[in-house]
């Protein structure tokens, strides 16, 4: 009997997935103003990916290393909200974030301005999250379009880029946040 419920199983798992993936692909269809208040997760992916064949496909890359940000509602205490995990990198290594306030992650010669955000050491296995929440007033009220850098400390190279993040900043004056 047990025979004839293994293809059962092997089916309710294969629509499990299935369901899965089709969630995800109606949430990355939401408008960005959406998705950024549900918390939609952005990719972080290889720099050489973004940029094939250019001055970042060399040896510092690792084809591994990928990671995710996720705009949160953020506290009385910010502005803005982001928690970023990654994955795949150097262990115990010093990584420097970068935000491009233009939002341009899919081409290096963004004008910026770029936003040194913060630093994060991996664990032995490669992996960090960081959470990045600035002052209040450290960007103006507004739609924003970022995209974040994840840095080698000591090569000073980018690894990881980020797909364009939609960011909305709301008024300091009491004005309805999220």
């Amino acid at each position: 009997m047990a025979r004839h419920r293994l293809p059962g199983i092997i089916l309710a798992s294969l629509v499990s997935v299935a369901a899965v993936s089709l969630g995800a692909f109606l949430a990355s269809r939401l408008g960005s103003e959406q998705a950024a208040h549900k918390g939609i997760a952005y990719r972080l992916v290889p720099t050489f990916t973004v940029l094939p064949k250019g001055v970042y496909d060399d040896q510092f890359n690792d084809p591994d290393a990928e990671g995710t940000i996720r705009v949160v509602p953020p506290a009385a205490a910010s502005d803005v909200a982001l928690d970023v995990c990654v994955q795949g990198l150097l262990a115990d290594t010093l990584y420097i974030v970068k935000i491009d306030t233009n939002g341009n992650g899919a081409a290096y010669d963004s004008p910026g301005p770029w936003t040194q955000a913060g630093e994060f050491r991996t664990d032995s296995e490669g992996r960090a999250q960081w959470r990045f929440r600035p002052p209040p007033g450290a960007y103006p009220p507004g739609p924003h379009t970022w995209s974040l850098y994840i840095n080698l400390a000591e090569a000073q190279r980018s690894i990881l880029i980020s797909e364009d993040i939609p960011i909305e900043v709301a008024p300091r004056d009491g004005a309805k946040r999220w």
